[in-house]
């Protein structure tokens, strides 16, 4: 993609965002071809809505290249904040942990290996990513213009601190989800990337390489333990991890 098809991308998001005139896809022209063209549209789109208060990132499995998109601060919440309406089209909520960092990841000469990871985690958070996209149904769009897209993140609701658990840990926990206090999902380990702290690392390395590396602050959240489900309008969400405790929202 040329430079200018990469703005005017990110300038379809933008008005699709602001008007609610949802996309059926990108024009063809405009259709990112690889992940380096989708990252720029994201980058583009996050010029205007930012600054980065955190990032998502996952993988389909242990072994597989995870994806990442940054999330604007405007959009991460504590728990117990209102939701503004426009975010709640989808209504789609994903249980996940985060890991807000405490210090800065900047470039440097060795690449950032998983097993130090572990020290730069100021705290960790029961996270509910709140999925939304600018397109009328994700679903049928090409995955890497979802990816341009944030990956349909919406807004990412984050729970209190908590201790910190092994590394091994947190590809194990169990985790209940909740839709006025009935249980919709119960799994244990759900998350497919499995290490969570590989996905940190890969970020970390990422970013050193795309925009000057990850900050003292930013939250990382890290993909979903339950699947996405999708909750009706008023529907209170919660979401409890075993010995993380737990976040919420209502819709």
């Amino acid at each position: 993609m040329r430079e200018e098809d990469i703005a005017t991308a990110a300038a379809l998001l933008l008005q699709a965002r602001r008007s609610g005139q949802w996309l059926g896809g990108l024009p063809e022209s405009l259709t990112p071809q690889n992940e380096v063209e989708a990252y720029a549209v994201q980058d583009a789109v996050m010029r205007d809505i930012g600054p980065v208060g955190g990032w998502k990132v996952g993988a389909r499995g242990p072994d597989t290249e995870p994806n990442c998109a940054p999330l604007a601060r405007s959009l991460i919440f504590t728990q117990g904040t209102a939701i503004p309406a426009q975010l709640l089209r989808l209504r789609g909520v994903e249980a996940e942990i985060g890991f807000r960092l405490g210090t800065d990841l900047p470039p440097r000469a060795a690449p950032y290996g998983i097993d130090e990871m572990a020290a730069y985690i100021e705290s960790v958070h029961p996270t509910l990513e709140i999925v939304e996209s600018r397109y009328d149904d994700f679903r049928r769009v090409a995955p890497l213009s979802v990816l341009a897209d944030f990956n349909s993140n919406g807004a990412l609701v984050v729970g209190a601190s908590v201790p910190a658990q092994s590394r091994e840990a947190y590809g194990r926990l169990s985790v209940s989800l909740k839709f006025d206090g009935v249980e919709r999902v119960a799994a244990a380990g759900g998350n497919p990337a499995v290490d969570l702290l590989r996905l940190l690392a890969w970020l970390a390395n990422h970013c050193a390489a795309r925009c000057g590396g990850l900050r003292r602050g930013e939250v990382v959240t890290t993909g979903s333990h339950t699947g996405m489900q999708f909750a009706a309008l008023g529907t209170r969400v919660e979401a409890t991890f075993a010995g993380l405790g737990g976040v919420a929202v209502s819709l």
